[in-house]
């Protein structure tokens, strides 16, 4: 992450776990990081993922992480 034109380096964990909605069928995962800050970031998702694979968790993480800074450019950068 870069804050103020320097580099910063976050400690992160992550995971996922399957999640069902009520009346809904389809496989969702429950994704979340955390390190980023104190609230922890939830992600629910329809990517299939494999739990134990921190490349599958990982890999949707960023893929969302990336869509969100195209849809909502920080102010000043």
């Amino acid at each position: 992450m870069i804050d103020k034109g320097q580099e910063k380096a976050h400690e992160l964990h992550y995971g996922a776990q399957p999640f069902r909605l009520v009346g809904r069928y389809e496989p969702l995962w429950l994704v979340v990081v955390a390190g980023f800050g104190e609230q922890l970031i939830l992600l629910l998702t329809n990517l299939k993922l494999r739990a134990r694979d921190s490349e599958s968790v990982w890999w949707a993480a960023r893929i969302y992480w990336t869509r969100w800074k195209l849809a909502c450019p920080v102010k000043g950068a």
